[in-house]
């Protein structure tokens, strides 16, 4: 997600970069800037710098989250632990206690919010 914001802000740089080279190699110049003295420009440059925080701020603030995860065994047992969301890979994932599991084939995974 991160690399398409990344890609995106590219993308308008480039584009900025292009017709300002474009418009300083035209004949006729104008009195005013075509993005009314550049803070449209730094407006939306800020808006795209805003938004990105916020959204690695919030994916860091919800993979700190934690949850149940129970582990439901192909006969039925079952075995309950704490993990933080951020924590949980496919087929594996690392409890608060540090202890790793992996799961197996059959292993079937369930999630759940932690009681307070």
């Amino acid at each position: 997600m991160l690399l398409k914001v990344l890609f995106t802000l590219a993308l308008i740089a480039s584009v900025l970069w292009f017709v300002r080279r474009r418009q300083g190699n035209s004949l006729v110049t104008s009195p005013t800037p075509a993005f009314g003295n550049g803070r449209f420009v730094s407006l939306i440059v800020g808006v795209f710098v805003t938004a990105v925080v916020a959204m690695i701020g919030y994916r860091v603030y919800d993979a700190q989250q934690r949850i149940r995860v129970v582990v439901v065994a192909p006969n039925g047992d079952t075995q309950s632990y704490i993990v933080k969301k951020g924590d949980i890979d496919r087929r594996r994932f690392v409890t608060e206690a540090g202890l790793e599991i992996q799961l197996g084939a059959e292993d079937r995974l369930e999630l759940r919010p932690v009681d307070p």
